[in-house]
């Protein structure tokens, strides 16, 4: 029998999945290490011809607008079977600013796989569960143009770095379990 007490991991989709929440008849879940070793929070070249005319490319770049955001709900979601498909729920997500540098976060947002915020990282994971093999994104915005990442070793770069480099990726989502 599956515990789903916080802090245990269960398979799910093929991956290893962290609970960080357990809200009765579903839990918040982490992947228990990067999945995506290198993927920018944004690259204008991950956009088709329809974003770009839509103007989608243009301007602040917050987690409402990010490619890596688009990647995790369209490629990454579809990953899943379709029984796995409906079982990850639709979050509401309210997108907070820097609360270091002030950056604004941008709209609220809804996602079935997204990336925590600083705040989430605080308040869910433990400097050990943040340390994992890469560095990896979060949702909320660093210093200017660039977005806020946790090092390998567990520590919060709330500065971030830019946009277009490198990082891996811990997708995070709700799962049902009844």
């Amino acid at each position: 029998m599956i515990s789903y007490a916080v802090g245990n991991t269960l398979e799910f989709g093929g991956y290893s999945w962290l609970i960080l929440q357990n809200y009765g008849d579903h839990v918040l879940v982490i992947s228990a290490d990067v999945l995506e070793e290198r993927h920018a929070y944004h690259s204008e070249f991950e956009f088709d011809d329809d974003d770009v005319e839509a103007g989608e490319i243009e301007g602040d770049v917050t987690w409402e607008r990010c490619t890596l955001r688009k990647w995790l709900n369209e490629k990454f979601f579809s990953t899943f079977t379709q029984m796995e498909q409906e079982k990850i729920l639709l979050a509401n997500l309210k997108n907070f600013g820097n609360p270091v540098y002030g950056t604004d976060g941008g709209n609220d947002t809804y996602d079935r796989i997204f990336m925590l915020c600083i705040d989430d990282v605080e308040r869910y994971l433990t400097e050990e569960q943040r340390s994992v093999s890469d560095w990896w994104w979060l949702r909320s915005p660093g210093d200017g143009e660039m977005a806020a990442v946790v090092t390998s070793s567990g520590t919060i770069l709330t500065d971030g770095l830019e946009q277009q480099e490198e990082c891996g990726v811990r997708p995070v989502f709700f799962l049902k379990i009844i």
